[in-house]
């Protein structure tokens, strides 16, 4: 027998929207450590860049944290590795005026920041919450 699932259009909406909130907290802490990290490069697209990157990355990374149910710890640590790497591969690809170690240790200390002061906001304002329910939003 077929299950038929009914999207909970609000719990889904919720989601997305903490979603976009927790990219933007992102890209507003990663936006100053990325242009001063940065600075010396001729690039003119650095901000469209770390904007585009990082709703990428964020946006795929908290998706995937919230469907699997990962808690801070090992687990998410590596993932955001992995997003260092990524977003360090990408910078050193695009911003043609920097050095690999350039790109991965600006790439490093903006997640790192992003990370704990993220962290920080989205677990005392609650936002993780509609994060989990985008995982949710079928009602079975």
């Amino acid at each position: 027998m077929d299950k038929i699932y009914e999207v909970n259009w609000d719990s889904l909406g919720e989601a997305i929207l903490g979603l976009l909130i927790i990219a933007a907290i992102t890209i507003a802490i990663e936006t100053p450590v990325v242009l001063f990290g940065f600075r010396k490069s001729k690039y003119k697209f650095k901000f469209l860049l770390l904007v585009v990157l990082n709703l990428f990355t964020n946006v795929i990374l908290n998706a995937f944290i919230s469907y699997f149910y990962f808690d801070i710890g090992k687990d998410i640590l590596g993932l955001e590795l992995i997003v260092v790497l990524v977003e360090a591969v990408v910078y050193y690809l695009s911003i043609y005026d920097i050095t690999r170690k350039r790109a991965f240790l600006v790439s490093l200390i903006a997640n790192v920041a992003s990370f704990v002061i993220g962290t920080l906001i989205v677990e005392y304002t609650g936002l993780y919450d509609a994060i989990i329910d985008l995982t949710r939003y079928y009602k079975y």
